[in-house]
């Protein structure tokens, strides 16, 4: 994998949780959202004669890991989200897309389950293990990845798209602790200093080996400070602006930004603007740091909260 937010997802994170590898779990047959009401008094299987239902699995999951279950809660949120957008606003996958993502990811799940089988001594054929463990033959699980895959999909595409449609600024950025260290670096950078070059000595932000390079375009719902957004959205490109205290008092954080250029966004249908954001994600896939920022704002938006766990 690339680096790339698909790894850190939690959209599979409920199969690799109950797994004692870490590698797999038994998905659930159907798909998470079209279950039928009631569905918790369902059985999920039984102990001799006795059925654990679903309602028991989530009771237990809750009180054995509140923040893991919280976290697999928001990724079904997110799911039920990302597919009710996309339906409104037309957005698809094409088939190739999909069925690449889903062998991509059957294969990473497979060579985690033997790697981790190497661990403790065993020999693991993925099949054999999906037969014995979960219950279910290749396919099937291919068809669950492929769900899930889906999914993250239409989240790169819904993303790009919002990015696209929305007036936006390319920025790099520098991060220091001081009024007084951020003033002698504005100082040098008037002078005619590289940019890139002191933040890649000086910036306490993860950019720094990048020279600073915020590695993706700056919406204003990503600013909370009215100040730095306001800067950002109207000085000229090429230009310096802050430095900006984010923290309170002279010793707290500073940052500094570098205006590359800015785009005022294009009010489009998703169909018009299709092919150029396919072409952007093969040349730059959806990074951890973009992918965060959309789901934060998406969260926001839509006032997720879990519910804090039984006791």
């Amino acid at each position: 994998m690339q680096q790339h937010r698909r790894i850190p997802r939690v959209f599979l994170a409920a199969f690799v949780w109950v797994c004692l590898t870490a590698c797999g779990g038994s998905p659930p047959a159907r798909d998470e959202l079209s279950e039928p009401q009631g569905v918790e008094a369902t059985p999920a299987g039984w102990l001799g004669g006795i059925a654990i239902t679903y309602d028991d699995v989530g009771r237990y999951l809750r009180l054995r890991d509140p923040h893991a279950f919280a976290v697999n809660l928001e990724g079904v949120y997110m799911a039920y989200i990302v597919r009710a957008e996309a339906k409104r606003l037309g957005v698809t996958v094409p088939n190739v897309a999909l069925t690449r993502a889903t062998t991509e990811k059957y294969r990473e799940w497979a060579r985690n389950l033997k790697v981790a089988a190497e661990k403790g001594g065993r020999t693991v054929e993925p099949a054999e293990w999906l037969e014995r463990v979960a219950g279910l033959d290749v396919a099937s699980f291919r068809a669950y990845l492929r769900r899930h895959a889906e999914v993250e999909l239409l989240q790169d595409r819904l993303l790009r798209y919002e990015v696209a449609t929305q007036p936006r600024v390319e920025a790099s950025i520098i991060t220091v602790m001081g009024a007084d260290a951020a003033a002698k670096i504005r100082s040098q950078l008037d002078g005619g200093a590289d940019f890139g070059e002191i933040a890649k000595q000086q910036s306490l932000h993860a950019s720094a080996p990048n020279g600073g390079r915020i590695p993706f375009a700056l919406l204003r719902e990503d600013l909370n400070d009215f100040a730095v957004a306001s800067a950002l959205f109207t000085e000229k490109a090429e230009s310096v602006v802050g430095p900006f205290a984010t923290g309170k008092g002279a010793d707290g954080v500073q940052q500094i930004y570098f205006i590359h250029g800015r785009e005022t966004g294009r009010i489009a249908p998703y169909a018009e603007l299709e092919e150029s954001i396919a072409d952007g994600l093969g040349d730059r896939p959806v990074d951890v740091p973009e992918y965060e920022r959309w789901r934060r704002r998406v969260l926001l938006t839509h006032r997720f909260q879990a519910a804090p766990p039984p006791r």
